[in-house]
């Protein structure tokens, strides 16, 4: 048999359609047409007659291209490899096979191979376009993605140099379509399967990459105010998961080595995309959709990194296209879904789930995120229903168990609660996140020292959770650990110097263990950054009482008594700050206040009875005395101030009564019944 021979088997030949309608169904495939190509020999005719061809002659490497290209229509890739390798053996430059190796290497996922055939055909011909975007692919896929949009870029480019009607143009054509006769679909990979092969997860603690959006279990769920009280507990992120991508495209995919082709640019914007580059993957995506109008790929992966940059709204526009390309999607109603919740529209991305959903109700992520939306919502008990599902079906599933402990938390169920983390640290033993919130359940239902170990084993896996150093400062402190307690509030601040809430904690560890110049000076900066905190204007104002700075201290309550006009507590403590610089008049000012909003306010009246008296208004005294001890008939105080004020008055055995029972009082109470000053309470 000559080579001629086999090219006339290796081709088609044009024949009436209706002769052969009965017996050959690729007649029946254009029902308009007259005529059609009718391949000469089925694919293992023509192996038959290489390899008789082959036992005359090893090296007939016309054979043994045509044995490979016909291996690999059958899936026989490994036969091809060896055949394209043994015509290498004899012809090393043989452009054609090393092209061909290339792509059958890529298909059996020996990428490092094909990458390197693929090398090899640009160095012979460095204009080989399909080379240059083949390679392209094989980058993407290894994920060097900067190599791969340097390869696109380049066949790009040579290919546009070329002009469509130049005879170099027709030929390359001519060689194109005899290598794919020859090779055929070498990837297998049709144009759209990645529709079912939506890729491999990209996972956080809260996994959605067609793209995949993970939660983020690091944002703090409680206000600063209530750090102090929770312990900086974490709550899931702004999304339970985020959107998947569709995969890049196959080196050998149909149609994706043309430059000019909506796959190629689509193949280039998801490298762009994997390298966070959203906006070139947006412009190659928009250049391929406007190619092929219903390019599902390229609108659902448009929609994705429209999403990653915050343009939500063209997102939800772009996974409404690709639904109307493709209604049963379930991953395009899954990332509208989750682009809704970004948004904080609640209802509509419950509705997208339920849709995803309803077209596969096996898939455990579609359930935990519609949970992450419940929970959204307030709607604890159908988030926790959703996630009950979600681990029904994935018992594996770590992320529900994290967010149903988080659900169950705000349900105040907090032994189930635990009992939910320790399952996702089964899972996920060094998730620090978990440990961390779990330690602040065990602080809340009393278990200090296992709170403990498990905000040190958060520290342990996390040393730069600047949260869980306040929490675990926040618990030592509780402890009476104080000295700890400050070490960790520094070791909070040393990783987020400005964090107003870690100032104020270590600001108030310092006013409890009596470094009252620290603290005066940690809530100096929490002001600088929230002038009108209330708790920390009085904070401040205590120190500065204590430090004897009474009139910083009265600037401090007065800016408090301003955001809280009602608050007994500053209006005495600032009268006793005014009495204690002489301002008599003020202090009684506040005192009265005080007795206006609480008539039985003990300290008030006494206070007030000094300051009277050291105005020399001694009646006065008497009445505000009077009213303590009618209050508090046991004061010794209030009856030694008292004789006093009648002693300033002359009244001398009212006042030896009162000191008498002062004196009484005093030594009944413990004391060593020596005189006593006037003095505040």
């Amino acid at each position: 048999m000559e080579v001629d021979e086999l090219d006339f088997l290796a081709s088609s030949t044009l024949y009436r359609r209706k002769d052969f309608l009965e017996t050959d169904e690729a007649a029946k495939s254009h029902p308009n047409r007259n005529y059609y190509y009718r391949k000469n020999a089925d694919v293992d005719r023509l192996i038959e007659a290489c390899t008789t061809k082959l036992k005359n002659n090893n090296d007939n490497t016309r054979a043994l291209f045509i044995r490979a290209s016909s291996y690999v229509k059958k899936g026989q890739l490994e036969e091809a490899i060896a055949d394209y390798s043994k015509l290498l053996l004899v012809t090393p430059d043989d452009i054609d096979a090393l092209y061909q190796r290339g792509t059958t290497y890529e298909k059996v996922g020996n990428v490092d191979s094909a990458i390197a055939d693929f090398t090899t055909v640009l160095q012979l011909n460095p204009n080989h376009v399909k080379a240059a975007y083949a390679r392209g692919a094989c980058q993407n896929l290894k994920g060097d993605f900067i190599e791969a949009i340097e390869d696109y870029t380049v066949a790009l480019e040579r290919d546009s140099q070329r002009s469509v009607s130049s005879p170099k143009f027709h030929a390359r054509k001519k060689d194109l379509q005899s290598a794919q006769a020859y090779g055929g679909n070498t990837s297998g990979v049709p144009q759209d399967a990645a529709k079912d092969n939506l890729g491999t997860v990209e996972r956080g603690m809260s996994g959605l990459s067609l793209e995949r959006q993970d939660s983020m279990l690091g944002q703090a769920g409680s206000s600063a105010a209530e750090l102090r009280d929770s312990n900086g507990h974490f709550a899931a992120g702004s999304s339970a998961a985020e959107p998947r991508d569709i995969t890049g495209t196959s080196a050998s995919a149909p149609g994706a080595s043309d430059p000019q082709g909506a796959e190629f640019y689509h193949a280039r914007g998801f490298a762009h995309r994997k390298r966070n580059d959203y906006r070139a993957a947006i412009q190659d995506y928009t250049r391929a959709i406007e190619l092929d109008p219903k390019h599902f790929k390229a609108l659902f992966n448009r929609g994705f990194s429209h999403d990653k940059i915050g343009e939500y709204e063209l997102a939800i526009k772009d996974y409404t296209q690709s639904l109307e390309v493709d209604p049963r999607n379930g991953y395009a109603f899954y990332n509208r879904g989750i682009t809704h919740d970004r948004k904080g529209d609640y209802h509509k991305a419950v509705d997208d789930f339920s849709r995803a959903i309803e077209i596969d109700p096996k898939n455990a992520d579609f359930y935990h995120n519609r949970g992450f939306s419940h929970r959204k919502k307030g709607n604890f008990s159908l988030a926790v229903s959703d996630y009950t599902t979600a681990i029904q079906l994935n018992p594996s599933h770590c992320r529900a168990y994290y967010n149903r402990a988080f659900s169950y938390d705000r349900m105040q169920k907090y032994h189930e609660a635990v009992a939910d983390y320790t399952k996702a640290l089964e899972i996920e033993p060094d998730n620090a996140t978990a440990f961390h919130n779990r330690g602040s359940l065990y602080e809340r239902i009393g278990r200090l020292q296992e709170a403990l170990s498990d905000f040190g084993k958060a520290i342990e896996l996390d040393p730069r959770s600047a949260l869980s150093f306040n929490a675990r400062g926040l618990l030592l402190e509780r402890l009476g650990r104080i000295d700890e307690a400050a070490s960790d509030f520094n070791r909070a601040l040393s990783l987020e110097p400005n964090s107003a809430t870690f100032l104020r904690n270590r600001g108030l560890c310092h006013r409890n263990r009596g470094s009252y110049q620290e603290a005066v000076r940690d809530f100096g900066q929490v002001l600088a950054q929230s002038p009108k905190d209330f708790a920390t204007l009085s904070n401040r104002g205590y120190a500065h009482r204590k430090l004897g700075n009474y009139s910083e201290a009265i600037h401090d309550y007065g800016m408090a008594i301003n955001l809280s006009p009602d608050s007994v507590r500053l209006y005495n403590n600032r009268g006793y700050c005014h009495a204690k610089l002489g301002r008599y008049a003020d202090a009684i000012g506040d005192y009265s206040k005080v007795l206006e909003l609480d008539p039985n306010n003990i300290h008030a009246h006494h206070n007030r009875g000094i300051s009277s008296d050291k105005m020399g208004e001694f009646e006065r005294a008497i009445k505000d005395f009077t009213a303590v001890l009618k209050l508090d008939p046991y004061n010794a105080n209030a009856y030694f101030n008292r004789g006093s004020a009648y002693d300033s008055l002359g009244d001398f055995d009212k006042a030896i009564l009162d000191y008498t029972r002062a004196l009484d009082l005093d030594m009944a109470q413990g004391g060593d019944g020596s005189s006593q000053n006037a003095k505040q309470m």
